[in-house]
């Protein structure tokens, strides 16, 4: 065990997988410090970032990639290769540039990826082809989903509803919010005398009407 090794641990969730267990930050985190704990390295940093794999303008990534030239730490660990990127293209991008600095790439799930040469370039670009198709079809059954949901007459489940509006108790339409719809009416009533979306606000201020958030 080499214990001067310093590891960067990036943890990446999309919006869809965010309240799946598998992909959550503290699954990420705990199996990534444990495996450092096993090879006697030390976590000198931990990135979370919540964006899309398809993206590569990621801030979490290009501030790992710019560690990394900066030779800040010497194994980027993360907790599977579709953590890192789902395109392929950008895999040996990726890969590229941290070799040039030093750095190694060390997947928690799947050791093959973690080697060097020909066949591990093989298994990256795999397995972006594999993530980049798998992150497609859920794009597909989500955007599926959501056609069949507005056919059906039936609004779009989201965090909150819009403001003046709640959820009936199914989540199935929206009712008018009694305590939210007197404001709602002020603020067309402002909004066709011609008032500014600015002089909404200071006036909604003036009135101590906090924002919905």
């Amino acid at each position: 065990m080499d214990a001067t090794k310093r590891a960067l641990l990036y943890c990446r969730v999309s919006t869809e997988e965010q309240g799946e267990e598998g992909y959550s930050f503290p699954t990420q985190e705990a199996r990534g410090r444990a495996f450092a704990v096993e090879q006697g390295w030390t976590v000198a940093e931990v990135v979370r970032e919540s964006l899309s794999g398809k993206i590569f303008e990621r801030p979490g990534l290009q501030r790992a990639l710019e560690s990394a030239r900066r030779g800040e730490y010497d194994v980027l660990l993360v907790y599977a290769g579709d953590r890192l990127t789902r395109d392929p293209d950008h895999a040996m991008v990726i890969l590229g540039t941290l070799r040039m600095a030093g750095v190694a790439v060390v997947s928690v799930t799947q050791p093959e990826l973690s080697g060097r040469g020909v066949v591990a370039d093989m298994l990256w670009m795999f397995t972006g082809h594999k993530a980049n198709d798998e992150w497609e079809t859920l794009r597909e059954r989500t955007q599926r989903g959501r056609r069949a949901r507005i056919e059906s007459g039936k609004p779009l489940v989201s965090p909150r509803p819009p403001f003046g509006y709640v959820f009936n108790a199914a989540k199935t339409a929206y009712e008018l919010d009694p305590e939210a719809e007197p404001v709602v009416r002020l603020v067309f009533e402002w909004a066709l005398a011609g008032v500014t979306l600015r002089g909404i606000v200071e006036r909604l201020r003036e009135r101590g009407i906090p924002s919905p958030t």
